[in-house]
């Protein structure tokens, strides 16, 4: 609860001495015919109402102003930054050297099959240009077909894929009217 302040006060005392004041309201001469009207000025005085009503809205509007809470704008100062401290970096021991790790053997991939391996003979008298472009579509296709290429052999490569590339070669060229050994 607020402290009552010395203008709360005041203001408040003068409120109620004005509505209870009958001396401001008026007064008490209202019983008595004056000036020709019964009852006094045209309804009993109601000036003095006006007065003390007046009045009492004065220190009505006093204390509450008196008790309205104040405010301040915050006030905003801009941060102050200042340069970063840096520490020396801890100091260690020297890393541990460590021996080279053994070289390792090279990958040794299964024995690729090559175009000398499949021997093909002519049976119906192709030419060699005929043959050469044979042999060139079958390879192709025995790729194609098996997955394995003799020209760029992988770790990756096996046994399985040589031995499907060697079917497939041979398909081929007996398709194309070769005799396959």
């Amino acid at each position: 609860m607020k402290k009552l302040t010395l203008t709360t006060l005041a203001a408040a005392t003068l409120m109620f001495a004005s509505a209870s004041s009958p001396a401001l309201a008026g007064g008490y001469y209202n019983h008595g015919y004056h000036g020709g009207y019964y009852g006094g000025h045209h309804g009993g005085g109601s000036g003095g109402w006006w007065v003390a009503g007046a009045l009492g809205l004065v220190a009505a509007g006093a204390i509450i102003a008196a008790n309205q809470p104040t405010y301040a704008a915050p006030v905003y100062s801009a941060p102050v930054y200042s340069a970063p401290v840096y520490a020396a970096p801890p100091v260690y021991a020297a890393p541990p050297v460590y021996a080279a790790p053994a070289p390792q053997t090279e990958y040794a991939p299964p024995a690729a099959p090559s175009a000398s391996n499949l021997i093909a003979y002519p049976s119906r008298g192709q030419t060699q240009a005929q043959q050469t472009q044979d042999r060139f579509q079958c390879q192709n296709w025995a790729v194609n077909q098996s997955g394995f290429d003799p020209s760029s052999v992988t770790q990756y490569s096996n046994n399985v894929q040589v031995d499907s590339y060697n079917r497939a070669m041979a398909a081929c060229m007996t398709g194309r009217g070769y005799s396959v050994s």
